[in-house]
């Protein structure tokens, strides 16, 4: 069976069999945790503490790996709904097709559709962007000679690229040299990207 918050394709494995010790949860206890699982997507952090003494009770005894289950769980409920943005209903007979009881599926649409548009920026702000050319400097050496060769007699290109976005730990600018020849197919390449870009756009 295909799942619209599985992206249409079948529910994992791995899930099918965490349904039974989320189905053990009350609703309150359910929707607190999704509170919890928010903050970790959001990378707010949460208190590990606070998510053991929720999966504690009277009736409950789970395990630290059922504990450990129980948010990857909701996890990948919670942000495969926003990825493939699954309608609140549809999204709720879903979760009842899986074999969750009703009042828990509504407990998790409930915490899902209020963070919707909180998630769908949380996802496009943490997508992978590479990181874009402020400046272009260039120079063209001619090479006479090298140690390596004793007559070279060529043109060199070389190229620094000053770039935006870039995080701490990659470099701001980055340099390269290429012959003459690689730098008309480079040029060549450059301009089909373009062009192609000019007609999708």
């Amino acid at each position: 069976m295909r799942f619209r918050f599985c992206g249409d394709a079948d529910c994992p494995d791995w899930l099918l069999q965490e349904i039974q010790i989320l189905s053990r949860l009350s609703s309150v206890r359910m929707r607190l945790l999704c509170r919890h699982v928010l903050k970790t997507i959001y990378g707010e952090g949460t208190s590990h503490d606070k998510i053991s003494m929720l999966t504690k009770g009277r009736h409950l005894h789970f395990s630290l790996s059922d504990v450990k289950a129980i948010v990857a769980a909701l996890h990948f409920i919670l942000s495969s709904g926003a990825k493939y943005e699954v309608a609140p209903g549809d999204f709720s007979q879903e979760l009842q097709q899986l074999g969750l009881p009703k009042d828990i599926c509504r407990s998790i649409v409930k915490s899902y559709s209020t963070n919707l548009v909180k998630l769908r920026e949380h996802f496009e702000k943490t997508t992978l962007q590479l990181p874009g050319v402020t400046n272009v400097e260039w120079r063209v050496d001619y090479i006479l000679s090298s140690n390596h060769l004793d007559t070279v007699n060529a043109p060199a290109i070389r190229m620094n690229l000053e770039l935006s976005g870039t995080n701490s730990s990659s470099p701001k600018s980055q340099g390269f040299e290429m012959t003459a020849d690689k730098f008309r197919i480079f040029l060549n390449d450059l301009k089909s990207a373009q062009s192609i870009m000019n007609e999708i756009s």
